[in-house]
């Protein structure tokens, strides 16, 4: 009889999140997650536009780790900031939504 293993992990193969802080022209990383893009529900986008008054650019899933609230992202060359972050039950991911910087 074949065992069947149940895997609780997801790959997040989209590419590379740092998160740090801009100082003129240089980004100082504190932390780098591999993540996935998420699609943004209605739900998302009206809360970022009511609650927090901003526009969600881009919404992505990592791996959960701690980090302080006031550090930014980048993906690729673009800075984004950190507007809000979910994190799922079980602490193993989190959602971090994210508005380019200078828009």
């Amino acid at each position: 009889m074949k065992k069947i293993i149940k895997v609780d992990h997801v790959a997040l193969i989209d590419g590379e999140i740092f998160l740090g802080r801009k100082f003129e022209d240089a980004f100082e990383i504190e932390k780098k997650l591999f993540y996935n893009l998420m699609s943004a529900r209605e739900q998302d986008f009206t809360l970022i536009t009511n609650v927090f008054d901003r526009k969600l650019d881009l919404k992505v899933k990592t791996y959960f780790v701690r980090f302080d609230a006031d550090l930014q992202a980048q993906i690729d060359s673009e800075i984004y900031d950190v507007i809000k972050v979910d994190r799922d039950k079980k602490k193993q991911y989190m959602y971090l939504y994210l508005q380019k910087v200078g828009w």
